[in-house]
């Protein structure tokens, strides 16, 4: 077996990976990269989580279906679903 150099690097574009011994035989990986690298996705859930709903009843109004249910209220005269009971806005 050939013996490893104690530390070893590699850098791209500010992303980097450093091996390191920490004891012997004992090495670690050391991942660094930017902020915005993990910043942007997770943020990307609450933007969705927030935008979902009004997207959502939007396009069951369209539809004709009820916004809280989705029943078809197609030839519905009543104004109200008759499967959860909620008045048609």
């Amino acid at each position: 077996m050939v013996p490893m150099p104690d530390e070893k690097s590699f850098e791209c574009a500010s992303f980097s990976v450093e091996r390191k011994r920490v004891v012997t035989n004992y090495y670690i990986l050391a991942l660094s990269m930017p902020a915005w690298f993990v910043f942007i996705p997770l943020s990307a859930y609450p933007l969705l989580y927030f935008t979902r709903g009004p997207i959502r009843r939007y396009f069951r109004r369209r539809k004709g279906l009820c916004l809280k249910c989705a029943y078809n209220l197609t030839g519905n005269t009543t104004g109200i679903c008759p499967e959860c009971g909620t008045p048609m806005k």
